[in-house]
């Protein structure tokens, strides 16, 4: 049902709970993001270039055979919750495109699965999280466009990584800004760590 010009809220789906994909991308929905409890056997899900708002529910946890979830281009805002750790099969995650704040929840690093991870476009703030050095499969990271994200890094992390560069602090004195590199493939590149 993707691009298919649906207007208005998203109809109660929780009696669907055999599915294993639901596309609705490209349409125009708005509200929030419907009941996702009852999709324990769902593993694809792509809700992006809609309008829902309000925050991610803490039982997005539930959906543990989830391989891909996409929901970029949204108005979701709030703070991602950590029952997203339980997401154990999850490969590919785009939060891109939409209002989140708050710190990158470290949970995230328990994804070991994850090829792709998109939060660009977003209001994320502090650390990135050090557990990012556990996601050795990923071929894609995209972390651009959050204003107050620090993308310095620990000594510990560097050295572990072996990735740093050269970059000058609002004084003129050198520092070191540590980069991550999480297989040969993946090279954290640039201030805002984009990998297009």
């Amino acid at each position: 049902m993707a691009y298919v010009g649906l207007i208005g809220k998203t109809v109660d789906l929780s009696p669907l709970k055999h599915l294993n994909e639901l596309s609705l991308a490209g349409n125009q929905i708005t509200g929030p993001l419907p009941s996702l409890d009852s999709f324990t056997k769902l593993t694809s899900l792509k809700l992006f270039f809609n309008q829902y708002d309000g925050t991610l529910p803490e039982n997005i946890g539930d959906m543990t055979s989830l391989i891909e979830l996409d929901l970029d281009h949204n108005q979701l805002s709030g703070s991602i919750p950590v029952s997203i750790s339980k997401l154990i099969n999850l490969k590919s995650l785009d939060l891109s495109h939409n209002s989140f704040s708050g710190p990158i929840p470290p949970e995230i690093g328990e994804l070991i699965h994850l090829t792709k991870l998109d939060l660009s476009n977003n209001n994320f703030e502090g650390d990135i999280p050090e557990s990012f050095g556990n996601l050795t499969k990923l071929v894609k990271l995209n972390l651009d466009s959050n204003p107050k994200l620090n993308i310095v890094l620990s000594d510990e992390v560097c050295d572990r990584t072996k990735q740093c560069m050269p970059v000058t602090d609002i004084d003129g004195a050198p520092e070191r800004m540590h980069l991550i590199t999480i297989s040969l493939s993946v090279v954290l590149c640039s201030w805002w760590l984009i990998e297009h």
